[in-house]
């Protein structure tokens, strides 16, 4: 197997001298297999306020008109604009101001409580109960009436999952507008999405922090951004592939940026992923990605003159060192424990479904290739003694080391960016990392190794 060689770099630039720029516009389209977003910024829970905020729902529910008469239902909701929402919250005595303030991102309160009154920005939906169906009626222009919304009928028994595609192949996109400020404009955004019910989603963190019980739970619906903006480009004589996308376009889009002629099924999307304001190596020259502007839709970078940085984290970089406990509780220097001519590291947790199912997969391949291959498996957990249970119970015979899950400052989840669970990083002697990816790419890992036989 071949391994590209086109390393893009990120680099977060202080003092930059910009020598000139690129325009690259964008087309609007639905999802059609070409590209696929990441769960994590296509997917997203709409959910009653109910428990979590009792007063703010019913203030909010007095806004709506024409609710039809159900069993029971509940007004379930998703902010596309994270401002604004802690504002209203804020606005309505729900959260203080100093809890307001804390987590505010981008503009003072005057602007937020100016544009709160005037933008609507989220998505709105009745999810109920009537005579054994689970309806949902999405409020898809966003004017707070019920009465031009189409019912959506959901029978009881059926289980959807964005994870199995085929379940929710056949739901409708629904057009859905909703508005956006972007550099002092108010626009409305018209994306595609499907939504479904789904009790048994994966953002029990929700469950966890008391934001929803069982009973409001029952209510979720979850809501599926299928669009993205899609531009080519050709920088340095290398074609790229530009994808942008994410529920909070434009406030927060997800940028991947990779060359045109990679298999983007083999290699984890992590490794092209960006966000405004960073920089883009290739070649021998840098590019901030500088802005964005919607209506028409272009996405600008800056040519820089820098120098791209040694250390990082996608693959082509160097990773540096870091400190580790084992299971006992001993310190270790991540890199010393291998003398092998590669370190696979493998972070993980025994709450996460897809990494146990790996497992097996995981102890053949080091059975396989012991005398060339270590293994450091890293446990982003809530409990050691769940993860020294596992580890013995499945026979995983390599290193281990823990980390406290609740820990999101931990140097190496946050300087590797590790956000996805499972996720695999090859490393070769020199501590390159020559393959990052998740569950699929251990398929890729194995023919690697296959081919140095």
């Amino acid at each position: 197997m071949g391994i590209f060689i086109f390393f893009i770099l990120l680099i977060r630039c202080t003092n930059e001298k910009k020598s000139s720029s690129i325009k690259i516009p964008l087309n609007h389209l639905v999802e059609d297999g070409k590209f696929k977003p990441k769960f994590t910024r296509a997917l997203a829970p709409s959910i009653s306020y109910l428990k979590k905020y009792p007063d703010f729902y019913e203030l909010n529910l007095e806004k709506f008109k024409n609710i039809p008469s159900l069993d029971s239902f509940r007004i379930v909701s998703r902010s596309l604009d994270s401002d604004l929402f802690r504002y209203d919250l804020y606005s309505h005595k729900a959260i203080s101001k100093e809890e307001y303030l804390k987590r505010v991102q981008k503009t003072e309160i005057d602007t937020n409580g100016l544009l709160a009154k005037n933008i609507k920005y989220g998505f709105n939906a009745i999810s109920g109960f009537k005579n054994g169906q689970h309806l949902i009626i999405p409020d898809h222009n966003n004017n707070y009436d019920f009465s031009d919304d189409k019912v959506f009928n959901f029978p009881n028994d059926t289980i959807y999952s964005f994870f199995e595609s085929e379940s929710i192949k056949d739901l409708p996109f629904l057009d859905f507008k909703h508005q956006q400020s972007l550099n002092g404009d108010i626009f409305w955004m018209n994306r595609k999405i499907k939504f479904y019910p789904n009790p048994k989603h994966a953002f029990v963190y929700l469950l966890m922090n008391g934001t929803i019980d069982s009973v409001e739970n029952r209510y979720t619906t979850m809501l599926a951004f299928k669009d993205y903006w899609h531009g080519e480009e050709t920088i340095e004589e290398t074609p790229l592939s530009i994808y942008l996308y994410g529920l909070k376009v434009p406030e927060y889009p997800e940028i991947v940026i990779r060359p045109t002629n990679v298999n983007w099924e083999s290699f984890s999307q992590d490794n092209y992923l960006y966000h405004l304001g960073d920089t883009l190596t290739i070649k021998r020259n840098s590019y901030k990605i500088d802005s964005l502007r919607m209506k028409p839709d272009h996405l600008f970078l800056s040519k820089l003159k820098i120098a791209p940085k040694e250390k990082g984290w996608r693959m082509g970089e160097i990773m540096e060192d870091y400190d580790l406990t084992d299971l006992n509780g001993q310190p270790f220097k991540l890199l010393n424990k291998s003398s092998k001519d590669y370190l696979l590291l493998d972070f993980w947790g025994t709450w996460c479904i897809p990494c146990k199912e790996l497992t097996p997969d995981i102890k053949q391949l080091y059975t396989n290739h012991s005398d060339k291959l270590d293994i450091v498996s890293i446990a982003f957990d809530n409990d050691i003694e769940d993860v020294k249970k596992y580890t013995l119970e499945n026979e995983m015979n390599w290193y281990h080391s823990y980390i406290d899950r609740s820990n999101r400052n931990d140097p190496i989840g946050k300087k590797l960016k590790i956000k996805a669970y499972p996720t695999l990083i090859l490393l070769d002697k020199e501590n390159k990392i020559i393959m990052r990816g998740h569950s699929a790419s251990l398929n890729e890992i194995k023919s690697f190794f296959e081919s140095k036989q």
